[in-house]
């Protein structure tokens, strides 16, 4: 008998519980994409899940309970891992936040003997990490944040804050740029904004980060005023995220702003910088979106009838038009899910993007060394808070810092409460 090899495009899991013919041949070789692998292999693992699914508590089920039992595969089998998690305590912050704590200061100590630790670091940092239980909750999860910045060296840590205003106001016990992991992040808790920018591109690395010459309270970020927020939308809830026509009515309001405020010649390019902001920038696929990746979205705004004098800042109004199918077809072909418990909004400078869910009109939009993304912080005084980062269309890829230092400007160091 000829050795029998075929060639299986596969563009769905489901595709595989159809392949039984494939399946008996002697040789199978699976092409998905840019990857390739043995189908068998496949088919056991799938068939051997189906078989335990029966056994798993239905607790287990839910995004939360998977996205956990996910990261105790990589703690108990770390040579089957497929990232680094466990060296960087700032990637670590994702799965402690998976993870409920009957004693909120587990969340950073019960956690330390899984973490490589980097003995790099100076013994005045390092000891940030010494389990002490007499130390108050606020200063346990500051001097892991701190840490967590030191050993990086970079803010990957700060893009994970986006404060809640419950959060924001106990300010005075939890310095802003203090990460909450002692909260347990829900399975509808806003998606992180994207890796893979370099708005900071430019900047040289931050090296204030370990300065506590202002007491162990305050943060030193270096970088550049980028903007000031001149208006937002309301925060996209949940509710309003999960229903159709709340979802609608809350792009009208984007819309709406846009067309008040940002001063684009082509109405066409104003709709693609909207979407591409709504999006953060990211495809369907995971990669970074190309124009032809949003023009659902796009069209979706020009369908929007457009109504004189109704009643909205300068006489622009918006009919709503409610399309369900319209709106099904925004949430199939466009990664507008990061969104969610965000406030879309535009700058002085006509700018849009989509920032924290605490942001206000006259908040700062700033560039800072070593973050991949716009923060946007709110001046107090002689410091700042830190309310999140943001994606903002035209300054994700070092635009801002490149026109910045064209036109003679210096850096700032922001005292960070």
């Amino acid at each position: 008998m000829p050795t029998i090899s075929r060639r299986v495009e596969l563009s769905d899991y489901r595709r595989l519980w159809v392949l039984q013919e494939v399946v008996l041949a002697s040789s199978n070789t699976c092409h998905w994409g840019p990857h390739t692998f043995d189908l068998l292999d496949t088919v056991r693992a799938a068939s051997w899940l189906m078989y335990k699914w029966r056994f798993v508590p239905g607790s287990l089920g839910n995004d939360v309970g998977l996205r956990c039992a996910s990261e105790m595969f990589e703690i108990l089998y770390p040579d089957l891992r497929f990232g680094s998690k466990r060296e960087y305590l700032a990637t670590m912050f994702v799965t402690i936040q998976k993870f409920e704590k009957t004693e909120p200061k587990d969340s950073i100590y019960a956690i330390l003997g899984l973490l490589y630790k980097d003995t790099s670091l100076e013994s005045s940092q390092a000891a940030l990490l010494e389990v002490d239980y007499a130390k108050t909750l606020s200063n346990v999860l500051r001097d892991a944040t701190r840490y967590s910045l030191c050993q990086k060296g970079d803010l990957y840590a700060l893009k994970l804050i986006n404060h809640r205003f419950d959060v924001l106001d106990d300010s005075q016990s939890f310095p802003t740029w203090t990460l909450r992991a002692d909260l347990q992040q829900g399975a509808q808790d806003p998606s992180y904004l994207p890796n893979y920018f370099n708005a900071s591109g430019g900047l040289e690395a931050p090296y204030l980060l370990h300065d506590i010459s202002l007491g162990e309270e305050v943060l030193l970020l270096q970088g550049i005023v980028v903007d000031k927020v001149y208006q937002t939308t309301a925060s996209c809830v949940e509710s309003t995220w999960r229903k159709h026509g709340e979802f609608h009515d809350w792009l009208i309001s984007v819309r709406d702003i846009v067309l008040c405020h940002c001063d684009v010649t082509s109405q066409e390019e104003l709709f693609l910088a909207t979407a591409f902001a709504l999006v953060a920038g990211r495809a369907r696929d995971g990669g970074r979106a190309q124009s032809c990746d949003l023009q659902v979205l796009v069209e979706y705004f020009k369908s929007l009838t457009v109504c004189e004098n109704a009643g909205a800042p300068g006489g622009i109004g918006i009919k709503n038009g409610f399309d369900l199918a319209a709106t099904r077809s925004i949430y199939d072909d466009s990664r507008v899910d990061y969104c969610l418990d965000r406030r879309f909004f535009v700058t002085g400078a006509g700018c849009v993007g989509i920032g924290p869910r605490c942001m206000q009109p006259e908040d700062t939009v700033v560039v800072l060394r070593g973050g991949n993304l716009p923060f946007i912080l709110r001046n107090k005084g002689d410091d700042y808070w830190l309310l999140g980062a943001a994606c903002v269309h035209g300054i994700m890829d070092g635009e801002a810092v490149q026109f910045h230092k064209a036109q003679g400007g210096s850096e700032e160091v922001f005292h960070v409460r």
